[in-house]
């Protein structure tokens, strides 16, 4: 690094050396990194300020369970010392995100059909009288959007019906079997 200029660094020498030495600095394995990641075309902002040669990261796990967004890493790597850190994480939109969803109006049909112990495509009641939310009936989007969305239903129908345990409560009474209420369990 003696021979680099400080500032903004352009050098795939400079990238293809720092990956072969990325295990020898402590630290280097923070936020799941390997040097096999270094490479030219992933390395954004690559700037040396000795000791420091910092650097951002676009990582990708995210992306590869169902976000549309990916993971900003900046690094710093100090070479005097031989550590590297993560000093700051932020986030890239890579893809259009989902619709908004307002789920107070499915909630509120829902609590009150509940309430009601009423059939509907969209529940699932239990022989005991307890009831779950059929997921289908909630906009798909990408599994963090899904299960937050889902959460915000739940959370909506336990608000309407006073209830945050609503889901453990048996809404259904019936003495003899009723074939409507069979046992749907969710996988």
């Amino acid at each position: 690094m003696a021979k680099v200029s400080p500032g903004k660094v352009e050098s795939s020498e400079v990238i293809s050396l720092l990956g072969d030495a990325w295990f020898h600095f402590g630290g280097s394995d923070e936020g799941a990194m390997r040097g096999d990641k270094v490479l030219p075309d992933r390395l954004e902002n690559l700037e040396w300020h000795p000791p420091i040669l910092s650097f951002i990261i676009e990582r990708h796990a995210r992306l590869m369970n169902g976000s549309t967004r990916a993971d900003l890493q900046y690094w710093e790597v100090n070479t005097e010392i031989v550590a590297a850190k993560i000093v700051k994480m932020g986030n890239r939109q890579k893809h259009a995100q989902a619709k908004r969803w307002d789920h107070k109006p499915l909630a509120l049909e829902l609590a009150n059909k509940i309430r009601n112990g009423q059939d509907d495509d969209r529940l699932r009641w239990k022989k005991n009288g307890t009831v779950t939310i059929n997921r289908e009936c909630v906009p798909d989007g990408a599994k963090q959007t899904l299960d937050s969305r889902c959460k915000r239903l739940n959370n909506a129908i336990g608000e309407l019906l006073n209830d945050p345990e609503w889901r453990e409560k048996s809404w259904r009474h019936s003495e003899t079997a009723d074939p409507r209420m069979e046992d749907h369990r969710e996988s």
